[in-house]
Formats: C-alpha cells, structure tokens, sequence
C-alpha cells in the first residue's frame, strides 16, 4: 500500500536550493523596485517644492510672468477676440 510520504515528489537538494534562490532574489528584487519607485516620487516632489521656491522667490527676475501670461489665480478673465472661431478670424482679414 503506497503512503503520503511515497506519493509526494522529492527534489534533489540542489534544484530545491536553486528555487530557493531564484524565489528570495525575485522577492528582493521586487521591493528595491519599490522602494526605488517611493523614493523616485519624494525626489519629484522635492524637485517641484524646489522650483516653486525659486520661481516666486524675491530674486526673480521676472516675478510676474507667471500672472502675465494669464495663468495665475487672479488673472483676468479671457477676452471674446482669444476665444473667437476661425469664420470670426476670417471676417477679420
């Protein structure tokens, strides 16, 4: 009568060692990805908070480009000529 014991498959103590192997190396593998990811992200964000730092610091040169092109919080609302279509461009000319 066969038993659990010699119904299960052994492996060889050398390709058991290898699985092992190729398992923790892909494990460690996987979560310096993503630690590498996190700190890829805080660096972006430093990267930004540094940007946003400079471009409205006193020292810039031009302190107002922002807000002069438009895009600042309280810039004027768009003119009906920016917004017009291409037949109203044409009865322009």
């Amino acid at each position: 009568m066969w038993t659990n014991e010699s119904k299960r498959m052994r492996i060889p103590k050398v390709i058991r060692e290898i699985i092992l192997d190729y398992y923790w190396s892909h494990r460690i593998y996987e979560q310096k990805q993503k630690m590498h990811q996190h700190i890829r992200h805080l660096w972006l964000l430093r990267e930004v908070h540094v940007f946003y730092n400079i471009f409205y610091s006193p020292i810039n040169p031009n302190p107002n480009a922002y807000l002069a092109a438009g895009l600042g919080p309280e810039a004027p609302p768009l003119d009906a000529s920016v917004l017009a279509t291409p037949e109203a461009a044409q009865e322009d000319l």
